[in-house]
């Protein structure tokens, strides 16, 4: 998708269109789903999602969004579920490793984020996304030497992407923002690595 054709109110005209002729379609209620979340309109995405699974409860992908939906809800133990749902269905995904351990900062478990991206970087090794859960993890425990470490060999793999990377990391969003999501990105593990060093 391109910059073109990124219209969030005219896909979800579609998709609405298309469920008003066949109610029973496989697919409008998971892209609804993602729309909403990408408006921040967690209730109505829930809403969605949760029909999806209902009627196509082996489209795990679903279990992905649903996830994304609760976390940022702050329904943390139902986003944790929902993810550990989608890892039984695809392990090696590195970034349902990253944002269940997000979900597990964000509720203060930093045991279950550390083990969980360190679970990732198994099979994503070098992953600046893993890499930095894993730092913040470490950071938060009290372990600044080795929050530190991380920290750099995670700057060291996120200098290596393009926006194209950012892009395929994040296929939702506005492809025109990639250039400063990475950005923002490359800053935050910069101040993250700051945090680390003792002064």
């Amino acid at each position: 998708m391109d910059s073109q054709t990124y219209d969030l109110a005219k896909a979800q005209t579609l998709y609405e269109w298309a469920l008003g002729i066949y109610p029973q379609a496989e697919g409008p209620h998971y892209q609804l789903a993602r729309i909403y979340f990408l408006k921040a309109g967690f209730s109505r995405a829930l809403n969605e999602i949760n029909t999806e699974i209902k009627n196509f409860p082996d489209f795990k992908r679903s279990y992905y969004v649903r996830g994304l939906i609760n976390g940022y809800a702050k329904n943390f133990s139902e986003a944790a579920a929902d993810f550990q749902e989608f890892l039984k269905w695809d392990p090696k995904s590195w970034a349902a490793h990253n944002d269940l351990a997000w979900v597990y900062f964000q509720a203060g478990d930093y045991e279950n984020a550390l083990k969980v991206s360190e679970e990732g970087l198994k099979w994503s090794p070098g992953n600046p996304w893993l890499l930095n859960s894993s730092g913040v993890a470490l950071l938060n425990l009290g372990k600044k030497k080795e929050a530190e470490a991380i920290f750099a060999e995670a700057l060291a793999a996120v200098q290596k992407l393009s926006p194209d990377d950012w892009k395929k990391a994040y296929p939702g969003n506005d492809p025109d923002i990639a250039s400063g999501g990475l950005e923002n990105m490359i800053l935050t593990i910069k101040r993250n690595q700051e945090l680390s060093v003792d002064n």
